[in-house]
């Protein structure tokens, strides 16, 4: 490895020998051949000796980058120049044939497994490009035919450290690739690519968004859709580890219990039963308040279908007995298709209860039955004709 000015680094140098130092850029550094292209304010281009240039001027400003000498031996003899400005004059398409030259060596050294190097081509043939041959780099991304192949060229960059396994590296180099605003097959490329990088970084929600918007636009591209798969395969893996984590900070052994989801449905058991005993106890009021929380509508209706006709057909019988005739038909009337399950639910409450308070509430439990059976068999003309009858309630 050599020091040398990185391109674009301004340096002092001289024009010819002998002449003041003056305020360059650097354009290119050969370190074969001992020389800089330089891009001096006024404009003038010329190629200079390193003897010209006072390299300390840039290594204070860390414009120094270690130079692969090898790479320098090998590709630097072989890749195309970028046009001066007088061949520019004479031929403008110039430029773009110099970017394909460039984007052609980097897929070369691509198919020879030479990642690192492909990638140094393929970005310095984009930034020779803009610092040779436009104003700005922003000038070069409004020229449609620069702006194209230069997408290109960081689009391959970045699939060569993914084969690298360098992510973070082409996660970069895709947002640059971005910038040039591809489209159609580049794009569908792009966000592949950028999808893997991003997962490669455990940036699963980011990876996630760029792979569907590739399936959105292309449903029958493969490489995307297996990709998606991957990606949505490890975020279910992630939320079912996080949500062990969580589990793993709670002691549930207390309570003789295994999960969370025991400990709710140990928690709603015990609710409609405290509602079922009020319910007997004729304490109607207690029991609408500890059922009527169960139907503000948290639960799920598919998951606890029979929790929820349960609590509706003790609310039923309580707004029944406090006179409340049309909430009792309300409630009674929810989910007429489950009436039988909840039927069976309320009484396999009333069941347990009347046994276990049969000799400390027997008066209590007297008056219950009768109320209950009152409800059952005696309806008033309120009631409508599908209210709750022995054999099936609602």
């Amino acid at each position: 490895m050599g020091l040398l000015p990185r391109e674009g680094a301004t340096v002092q140098a001289c024009r010819e020998p002998g002449d003041e130092f003056e305020p360059a850029t650097v354009q290119e550094s050969n370190l074969q051949a001992g020389m800089i292209a330089l891009r001096f304010a006024d404009g003038y281009r010329t190629e200079v000796p390193f003897t010209q240039v006072k390299l300390e001027t840039a290594a204070v400003n860390n414009d120094m980058e270690e130079v692969d000498q090898a790479y320098e031996a090998e590709v630097r003899p072989t890749l195309p120049l970028p046009p001066t400005a007088e061949a520019l004059a004479a031929d403008p398409e110039a430029k773009y044939a110099f970017i394909a030259a460039g984007k052609d060596a980097g897929n070369a050294l691509f198919k020879q497994g030479k990642y690192a190097w492909a990638i140094r081509t393929y970005c310095d043939s984009v930034d020779s490009l803009a610092t040779s041959c436009f104003e700005s780099r922003e000038r070069m991304l409004w020229d449609y035919q620069a702006r194209e192949p230069c997408g290109q060229c960081y689009s391959n960059a970045a699939l060569c450290a993914l084969k690298l396994e360098e992510h973070a590296r082409a996660v970069e180099l895709c947002e640059q690739a971005m910038d040039c605003r591809p489209e159609e097959a580049d794009l569908l490329k792009l966000l592949l690519r950028h999808g893997q990088a991003l997962g490669g970084l455990g940036r699963l929600d980011e990876a996630k968004e760029r792979l569907e918007r590739g399936v959105a636009m292309q449903p029958t591209n493969r490489p995307l859709r297996e990709e998606l798969l991957k990606v949505k395969r490890r975020v279910l893996e992630a939320d079912r580890a996080a949500e062990k984590r969580m589990f793993a900070k709670v002691d549930l052994s207390s309570s003789g219990l295994t999960s969370k989801k025991d400990a709710f449905a140990s928690q709603l058991e015990a609710t409609l039963a405290r509602g079922t005993e009020q319910m007997l106890d004729s304490k109607d009021e207690q029991a609408l308040k500890t059922l009527s929380p169960l139907l503000d509508g948290r639960l799920d209706e598919d998951k606890h279908r029979g929790s929820l006709v349960a609590a509706s057909y003790g609310c039923g019988v309580a707004s029944y007995h406090l006179g409340h005739l049309d909430a009792a038909v309300e409630h009674l009337q929810a989910s007429p298709s489950h009436c039988t399950r909840a039927h069976a639910h309320a009484h396999s409450h009333a069941h347990a209860h009347s046994h276990a308070h049969a000799h400390a509430h027997a008066p209590a439990h007297a008056q219950a039955r009768a109320r209950a059976h009152a409800l059952c068999v005696c309806r008033p003309s309120s009631v409508s004709r599908r209210a709750v009858t022995t054999s099936s309630p609602l």
